[in-house]
């Protein structure tokens, strides 16, 4: 899943950039060391390895951070700015301890900004990974912090042998970057190909989430959104049919919006409504999501998620389909998808209780708009006082987590 394409001029880009190219980094020297570690843990740890960082900025001070990220996108500024106390190292081992990582994943994750010689582990497989995703984490920040047109690049060996002048690289992990193919330390947009995977629906499951958080993350009114929606429709969906239906409506929930990552913030924080332009450009987050899954090859998921604002009597958008052609786990998610804004707080409202949200959901139903059969459903979650109706996002961050968040 390639996210370059559909971000635009996103403020997340470069924070995105740093993740991708260490993790390509990381990836390619663990394979250079043969290190006995799976390559898709392994690019999945680079991936998620400053995930923590931005939840830690966007909690504790939205506001400021958002404000930063837009004048000041320098990762390095970033970290110095928000996580001094590199916490954010500590609660990124925890998010790999919730997705079952084994604990050496969770530790290069831990140590990624300690000193090297002052890491106290014995297992010398373990000290090289940890040391590979430190100089690539380094390299990474490095080119980012020259990215601008005025700054040249950074010379290679120039930056690794600073790294090791500061005791962070060994002798053994410099020159395999200096063996290695440059591009993977020194282009933006080089893809790592690393052998196609094969992981449960619950593997999937998991990891999916550290890529919702970071959608939702953006903006404060939708920050738990795609979790609620996930949740609602996953329990809905198990009533209805079963626990493997259960689990791709859990996955599709957690993708419905991810084309918002192109919309802009100034359309998703609007307090009035919206002109004529301004609501083409929300609509298009649908089809952003569809291409987003469709070209990573999730056409199934592409097509359910693609029609969470379609409508059974036809008035929906972006295609205006009708019931006959929707399956029922995208009548699932759009029931799911309204009842999760509702109960939302928004720019122009706030937020509904849970009885009151069905009220207006119940006439969307007697407008033969949503699915009478999936209502039913909610409603009675909703009577029986289910815990996932009134799940909210400190629920949602400690389930992330797998403790309670407490602000510094």
């Amino acid at each position: 899943m390639n996210l370059y394409v559909y971000l635009g001029d996103s403020m997340y880009k470069p924070l995105i950039e740093h993740t991708v190219t260490t993790a390509n980094a990381f990836t390619c020297l663990t394979e250079h060391f043969q290190l006995q570690y799976e390559p898709w843990r392994i690019y999945f740890t680079g991936l998620f390895h400053d995930l923590t960082l931005l939840m830690i900025a966007l909690t504790d001070d939205y506001e400021h951070a958002t404000q930063f990220l837009q004048k000041e996108p320098d990762v390095n500024s970033f970290i110095l700015e928000f996580d001094n106390r590199n916490k954010h190292a500590f609660l990124g081992s925890l998010f790999l301890k919730n997705l079952n990582f084994p604990d050496d994943y969770q530790k290069m994750l831990i140590y990624h900004h300690t000193p090297f010689d002052t890491i106290n582990e014995t297992n010398p497989q373990l000290l090289k990974a940890i040391n590979c995703l430190q100089i690539s984490d380094f390299l990474s920040r490095k080119m980012m912090a020259t990215k601008k047109d005025s700054v040249p690049k950074p010379d290679l060996n120039e930056s690794v042998d600073q790294f090791k002048k500061e005791g962070f690289v060994t002798e053994a992990v410099r020159q395999a970057v200096l063996k290695c193919d440059h591009e993977v330390f020194t282009d933006m947009t080089f893809n790592y190909q690393y052998p196609e995977i094969m992981m449960t629906l619950e593997q999937a499951i998991e990891l999916v989430k550290g890529i919702t958080f970071l959608l939702d993350f953006r903006s404060r009114y939708t920050r738990n959104h795609s979790t609620v929606v996930s949740k609602v429709a996953s329990k809905i969906a198990l009533e209805m049919m079963g626990g493997l239906d259960s689990q791709v409506v859990e996955l599709a929930g957690l993708l419905h919006d991810l084309g918002k990552l192109r919309t802009p913030l100034s359309i998703l924080h609007k307090k009035g409504k919206l002109d004529d332009d301004e609501w083409k450009r929300m609509q298009q987050h649908v089809i952003d999501t569809f291409q987003i899954l469709q070209n990573s090859g999730l056409y199934f998921l592409a097509r359910i998620t693609g029609s969470h604002h379609e409508r059974i009597d036809g008035t929906g958008y972006p295609q205006g389909l009708m019931k006959q052609d929707l399956f029922v786990y995208s009548r699932i998610l759009q029931v799911s998808d309204v009842y999760s804004a509702l109960i939302e707080n928004r720019p122009y409202r706030e937020k509904l209780l849970p009885k009151q949200a069905l009220q207006i959901i119940r006439k969307e139903i007697k407008r033969d708009r949503l699915d009478a059969r999936v209502f039913i459903i909610l409603k009675k979650l909703i009577e029986e006082d289910d815990p996932v109706i009134h799940c909210n996002y400190y629920d949602c961050l400690q389930e992330f987590l797998g403790i309670p968040y407490e602000k510094d």
